[in-house]
């Protein structure tokens, strides 16, 4: 038998040849990434030749990630690379979705299509028919905004997911009274819906003046008669839900209907559906394909495979590509505390009761202590700011004297376009109170330039979410990795 002397050595060795591996996987990854783009690069530029669709483009993709990404955290340095190589792996896989499926390309085959017909469009006359268009499948996404924004953009971004996973060529329509009907059939539930929708709520005038959708989606409005195309067929709205049995799910990359459209999803979330199935091993009970399954692996390799965390890393980066908040609306850069050398953080409050002023803010103030704490823990700072947005004006009050009790400057707009003071109308629930429409997109536009942590309903608030992506959109921009450190408000 070995002496006791003698384990202290043999843990050392094994210490040693873990560190090894570890090293080597780090280099395995690195050399994969490095693989993965040299692929994507040069299907990018070859992807005129394929058919429509991303199956060729993404054969190879899921084998290059599959070991190292989604398996097992080793030390820090590895988990970094992982995380760019995902993040790399996304965009790539985008560009090449962008770039078969977007409103140009879709224009340049329209155009070849009358060329071959002597001028003559292929839908408008019968028998002559249009190769290039005739394979496409299309998705129709539904977008809105400025009331329930969190829940219409996410949304759309849903469709973005399934028109990404299945080859489908994405197209946006408005999501008005009209549309919500039609995918809603107007009854039950829908219609208590589709009443949300109308002018009073946004219309795609006052929407656009706030938001700009991406000019590489096409409009299905616009193309509909060139392109010959039915009213969408509405898919089950099991489809994206994160808290729902996995029960009537269809096989969503086997449907044979032209146009499909995704159900309005409001409180869904297709990331969580996609990851809740991952992790239970049951991606086919709505992918049929291998192709789409290994598409899904790489859009969610960004975030961590669980039921209840929301895929905001693939969002953020959904939503750098759709949207565009407009310029108007952003902060002026005095307004603006930010740097490597000061700590800042976002803070949402909303609430649901009217019997709630906003006055208690003893839950904020602990996550406050929390985050600065965890904060001091990986970074040095100088000062601090703290970015607040809420629904009461009690609640925005009551932080900025908090922020300056911990030594910190309280950041919220300066002016808002409503009347702060009006009575909330709380007999049916309102997107951040008085605060909303176009100074929700503000308070977004404002808040989201905090770079180190956020406190906010981040287990079910749409609006937290967008926050959560905007920050991180910006820190991308910025160059700045590492975490964000989450404290959760656990009520309304």
């Amino acid at each position: 038998p070995r002496s006791r002397e003698s384990y202290p050595s043999m843990k050392s060795t094994v210490v040693s040849v873990v560190v090894s591996l570890t090293g080597i996987i780090a280099v395995v990854l690195v050399f994969r990434a490095a693989q993965f783009n040299n692929v994507s690069n040069e299907l990018l530029s070859k992807s005129d030749d394929f058919d429509h669709g991303i199956i060729e483009t993404t054969h190879l993709s899921h084998r290059l990630l599959e070991r190292g990404l989604s398996r097992r955290r080793h030390d820090e340095t590895s988990v970094k690379g992982a995380k760019t190589v995902a993040y790399e792996s996304v965009v790539n896989l985008l560009n090449i979705y962008k770039h078969q499926h977007g409103h140009e390309q879709l224009m340049r085959e329209l155009e070849e299509c009358r060329r071959r017909n002597g001028g003559v469009n292929a839908f408008t006359k019968s028998g002559v028919r249009c190769p290039e268009l005739d394979n496409r499948k299309f998705i129709v996404g539904y977008f809105s905004c400025l009331k329930q924004t969190g829940n219409r953009l996410h949304n759309f971004m849903n469709s973005m997911i399934w028109a990404i996973v299945t080859g489908r060529t994405l197209l946006y329509d408005y999501h008005s009274m009209e549309t919500c009907v039609k995918i809603t059939k107007g009854g039950g539930h829908g219609k208590r819906i589709c009443a949300l929708y109308g002018t009073e709520q946004g219309n795609a005038e006052d929407c656009n003046e706030a938001i700009q959708l991406a000019e590489w989606i096409p409009s299905f409005h616009a193309l509909k008669d060139e392109l010959g195309l039915e009213e969408p067929t509405y898919t089950h709205c099991g489809l994206g839900s994160s808290r729902a049995e996995f029960k009537n799910d269809v096989e969503i990359d086997a449907l044979p209907n032209r146009v499909i459209s995704s159900c309005n999803g409001l409180g869904m979330n297709a990331g969580l559906k996609l990851s809740g199935l991952m992790l239970s091993h049951n991606l086919e009970k709505i992918l049929t394909k291998q192709s789409s399954i290994e598409v899904a692996n790489i859009l969610m390799s960004l975030d961590s495979k669980k039921r209840d965390i929301h895929s905001w890393n693939l969002y953020s980066v959904l939503f750098d590509e759709a949207y565009t908040v407009r310029s108007h609306l952003l902060p002026v850069s005095t307004q603006i505390v930010s740097g490597p050398d000061v700590a800042s953080i976002a803070i949402h409050s909303r609430h649901v009761s009217k019997s709630n002023d906003g006055s208690d803010i003893a839950e904020e103030k602990a996550c406050l202590r929390r985050v600065m704490k965890e904060i001091k823990d990986v970074k040095r700072y100088r000062e601090c700011a703290v970015y607040i947005m809420s629904d009461r004006l009690a609640t925005v009050e009551a932080l900025k004297k908090e922020a300056e009790i911990i030594g910190c400057k309280g950041i919220s707009l300066q002016q808002y376009t409503t009347d702060p003071t009006i009575e909330i109308d709380q007999s049916r629930p309102k997107e951040h109170g008085p605060f909303n429409k176009l100074d929700f997109i503000r308070d977004l536009a404002l808040v989201s330039n905090a770079e180190d942590a956020i406190i906010g309903h981040t287990a079910y608030s749409t609006s937290t979410y967008l926050l959560l992506e905007m920050m991180q959109v910006n820190r991308r921009k910025k160059g700045i990795d590492g975490s964000i450190a989450i404290c959760p408000l656990s009520r309304f």
